[in-house]
């Protein structure tokens, strides 16, 4: 059974959640802990890494909402790596999507295009 706790009853946090319990004041959020059992429950006994977090769905725009990319406008001396996009076909395994999105960030990407069902 899920129960709300402060803080400072959670002393044996694994040192990887840490700073989110640092931050999640900050961040207008707030957590309950859980047994490892009910995570299971509550991620369909997937992979959780011992936390989960319950988002609303995120509001894609749609691509022509984005406009045209005219290359004539892109000046010879811009950083490049500012206008890399990636395009993604057939992703369906969310680990898998995860890897790729941090990858993306870390390579400085403009943005990453998904399929409509994906």
């Amino acid at each position: 059974m899920m129960k709300k706790q402060n803080k400072k009853e959670l002393n044996n946090v694994p040192r990887e959640l840490k700073w989110i319990l640092k931050n999640i004041d900050r961040m207008g959020m707030s957590f309950e802990t859980a047994t490892k059992h009910d995570l299971n429950i509550m991620c369909g006994h997937r992979e959780h890494q011992g936390i989960i977090l319950d988002v609303t769905p995120l509001d894609f725009p749609i691509l022509e909402s984005l406009g045209e990319v005219n290359n004539n406008e892109i000046n010879k001396n811009d950083d490049k790596q500012k206008h890399l996009w990636i395009m993604l076909d057939g992703v369906s395994d969310t680990h898998n999507l995860g890897s790729i999105i941090r990858s993306c960030f870390f390579l400085n990407a403009c943005g990453v295009i998904l399929g409509v069902n994906e």
